[in-house]
């Protein structure tokens, strides 16, 4: 199972809506996506 983390230290730098569109992108494509969004 792969596993991809979007990090950065600052806040506000777009983390949520990348991973949010990598997420939607794998699950176009055929794959089981599960996407946490921890603060």
């Amino acid at each position: 199972m792969p596993v991809i983390a979007v990090v950065n230290r600052k806040g506000g730098s777009g983390k949520s809506t990348l991973a949010a569109h990598i997420a939607a992108w794998c699950a176009r494509n055929g794959s089981s996506v599960m996407l946490g969004d921890v603060d």
